[in-house]
């Protein structure tokens, strides 16, 4: 009996997938051009493993939140049109190993592929959780990482019963999702398997996408000031001083930008009070 369903919101691409039957799939077209959904079509339509939904477009988080909603498996993953597949089997495992273990998520590592087909598994220091050497149980409160909720399968009723859906955001929707889901998880299982194969793509940034991102970061700050998870805190504000300094600062005269940036200064300072 097939227990995961593999959700793969798509705009505009054909996912590269080989349906043999250990996953279903359920593709959920995000408003593509005509031409794109009639190739959608034609390549899956007709294949009893695959499910295909064609909306008006409404985001890449809001098209995962109706495939979390319409799958019918016990264990959901993800999966974006433009990554490399890991495979059925990999995938099957993971949701197998979650149900074994008697977890609501399982997860692997990552590798990034690179524009060159290059690739990148070298994590260290703040990504280092994009890893895990060794095969066991973690709790989250030990944990506290912010990325790669690709890399694990959920159980959907898990999801569903505690409110657990990608929030309505341009950008950065995935990390307040991936920390909601695991902490409310409590314990989650790890394998050292690369569960998941990142394509790395060229970003196109505008106000409302970096409000977007903004908000996802105080929505984690919340979420670890609340929580009293202090690692996590400092995951998310080196990501904002570092990994996002020179996509934010064209934007930062912008007055939604700059309302967003006094929030997380704000939140910030209570967080080094807190901590002393």
């Amino acid at each position: 009996m097939i227990n995961v369903t593999v959700i793969i919101p798509t705009k505009n691409a054909i996912p590269k997938i080989n349906p043999i039957g250990k996953v279903k799939y359920l593709i959920i077209d995000d408003g593509s051009d005509r031409s794109i959904a009639d190739e959608l079509d034609n390549a899956y339509g007709k294949n009893k493993y695959v499910k295909i939904i064609h909306q008006k477009n409404k985001g890449v988080g809001a098209s995962r939140n109706s495939g979390i909603k319409q799958a019918d498996t016990k264990y959901v993953y993800f999966l974006d049109a433009d990554d490399e597949f890991v495979g059925e089997d990999i995938v099957a495992e993971l949701a197998s190993i979650a149900e074994k273990k008697g977890v609501k998520a399982a997860g692997g590592s990552m590798v990034e592929i690179c524009p060159d087909g290059t690739e990148f598994c070298d994590w260290q220091d703040h990504n280092r959780g994009f890893v895990f050497e060794r095969e066991g149980y973690i709790k989250y409160t030990d944990y506290q990482f912010d990325y790669g909720f690709y890399r694990f399968v959920y159980d959907r009723q898990f999801l569903v019963d505690n409110k657990i859906f990608f929030p309505k955001l341009k950008r950065f929707q995935d990390p307040p999702f991936f920390v909601k889901a695991l902490y409310t998880a409590q314990v989650f299982y790890a394998v050292p398997t690369v569960t998941y194969r990142y394509r790395v793509g060229e970003m196109i940034w505008s106000v409302d996408k970096v409000v977007g991102l903004l908000n996802g970061i105080i929505l984690n700050q919340k979420t670890a000031l609340k929580y009293r998870l202090f690692i996590l805190n400092k995951i998310t504000i080196f990501r904002l001083y570092n990994d996002f300094y020179k996509i934010i600062k064209p934007y930062k005269y912008s007055p939604k930008v700059c309302i967003k940036l006094i929030s997380i200064k704000i939140k910030s300072r209570l967080a080094i009070l807190l901590l002393n």
